[in-house]
C-alpha cells in the first residue's frame, strides 16, 4: 500500500487513505456474461485484472480470455444477489468513494488536470504524463490537431468544448442528483466525448463505452445503466454521433429509449437546415424541408454553367477548431487546406 500512497499522493488531489485504497486497487471486478440469453453479472476472482479484451469475450466461468471453466452450465447459475441491489435508487448513496476510471480513452486529453479531478484514477498512467514527462508517441497519434472535445486550464471560447473538470449548467439540470459529487459522471462523459473524438466516423454506442469501462466493485454495473442515458443526453446535445457517419441507424437506438419521436418543419434549407435534418431524422424525427428557391445549399451554390466549377457562395472553411463542416469533411475523407497549414 506504501508504494500506492506515494503514487496517488504525488498525482491526485484527494486523500491517499485506506478507503480510496480499496477502492483503487483491492475490490474485485465484475463484468457481463456476453452469451445471448444470459447476460449475467459475475465477480472476477481478486487476482483478475480486467481488460477490454475480457469485456467482449467474457462468458460466466471464464477466468482469463479463452481460457472457460470446465462447468458448462456456469450460465445457469443464479445471478448474485448484490447485483439486484443495484437497481435500488439509494445504492449510489452508500458508496465510500465515487468511482474512479481506469485506463480511460480520455486520460490522454486529460494530462494537464488532476486525475481524480476529471473522474480518472489517480494511478492512471497516462493520465499523468503531464508530470512525468509527456505523452508517448503511441497515444500523442490519437489526439487529432483540430478536434478537442476538452478545455485545457484557462482556456475558453472554443464551440463543442467541455470543462472536464465541472459539470455544465445543463447537465446540471438533467442530471441533478450529480450535482454534488460529480466525479462519477465526468469520467463516463469524459469516456464518451474521447471515443468519439477518437473515431467520429462511427456511432459512439453504449457497448463501445462499456467495453472502455474499468473500474472495480458493484459501481461498474451501476455506470454501465447511467451511460445509456449520458451517452443520449450528448448526442442530442450534439457533443457525439453528429455529421456523415457510418450506421447512422444505431442514433435513433441510442435516442429512442429517452425520447419520442416528433414531426419537426424546418424552414430553409441551407447548410444548417440540412445539418439539422439529417441529424433530427437520424434521432427518428419526421422531418418536412422547405425551401422557396429551386435548389438547396443556400450559399453554398457552385456555378457550372462555363464548363467549370465556379464557387459562387462560401468556400473557405473559418475557423479550424471544433468546426461541424471540417468534422464532415473528415468524416468523407476530403482533405482539408488547413491540415496541410497544421502540419508546416
Amino acid at each position: 500500500m506504501s508504494a500506492w500512497k506515494r503514487e496517488w499522493s504525488s498525482y491526485g488531489k484527494t486523500e491517499a487513505n485506506l478507503k480510496m485504497y480499496m477502492v483503487d486497487e483491492v475490490m474485485p471486478y465484475w463484468v457481463q456474461c456476453t452469451v445471448s440469453g444470459c447476460l449475467k453479472w459475475r465477480m472476477l476472482p481478486n487476482d483478475v485484472q480486467l481488460s477490454r479484451e475480457l469485456i467482449q469475450k467474457y462468458c460466466c466461468g471464464m477466468v482469463q480470455v479463452g481460457k472457460q471453466s470446465i462447468n458448462n452450465d456456469a450460465c445457469n447459475q443464479e445471478e448474485d444477489h448484490r447485483v439486484e441491489q443495484t437497481n435500488d435508487e439509494n445504492w449510489l448513496t452508500l458508496l465510500m468513494n465515487p468511482p474512479l476510471l481506469k485506463n480511460s480513452p480520455a486520460a490522454p486529453y486529460l494530462q494537464e488536470y488532476y486525475p481524480d479531478g476529471v473522474g480518472l484514477s489517480a494511478t492512471c498512467k497516462v493520465a499523468t504524463m503531464g508530470v512525468r514527462g509527456g505523452l508517448s508517441d503511441e497515444h500523442s497519434e490519437d489526439l487529432h490537431p483540430y478536434f478537442q472535445p476538452f478545455y485545457q486550464p484557462e482556456e475558453n471560447g472554443k464551440a463543442l468544448c467541455v470543462r472536464p473538470d465541472v459539470m455544465e449548467y445543463d447537465e446540471v439540470q438533467e442530471f441533478p442528483e450529480f450535482a454534488r459529487e460529480q466525479q462519477m459522471y465526468l469520467g463516463l462523459r469524459n469516456l464518451a466525448l474521447a471515443l468519439w473524438n477518437t473515431n467520429y466516423k462511427k456511432v459512439v454506442t453504449v457497448e463501445m463505452c462499456v467495453e472502455h469501462l474499468i473500474v472495480r466493485g458493484l459501481v461498474r454495473i451501476v455506470c454501465s445503466r447511467y451511460l445509456k442515458v449520458f451517452l443520449a443526453f450528448l448526442t442530442k446535445k450534439g457533443l457525439v454521433n453528429s455529421g456523415l457517419m457510418q450506421n447512422p441507424h444505431l442514433i435513433k437506438d441510442i435516442i429512442a429509449e429517452n425520447s419520442k419521436p416528433d414531426s419537426v418543419i424546418i424552414i430553409g434549407a441551407g447548410p444548417s437546415g440540412l445539418a439539422a435534418g439529417r441529424q433530427l431524422q437520424n434521432f427518428g424525427a419526421n422531418v418536412t424541408m422547405l425551401e422557396s428557391r429551386n435548389r438547396i445549399g443556400g450559399r453554398i451554390w457552385d456555378d457550372k454553367s462555363l464548363g467549370v466549377c465556379v464557387g459562387k457562395g462560401a468556400q473557405i472553411v473559418n475557423g479550424c477548431i471544433n468546426n461541424p463542416i471540417a468534422l464532415m469533411c473528415e468524416q468523407v475523407f476530403v482533405i482539408l487546406l488547413f491540415k496541410i497549414l497544421i502540419n508546416k
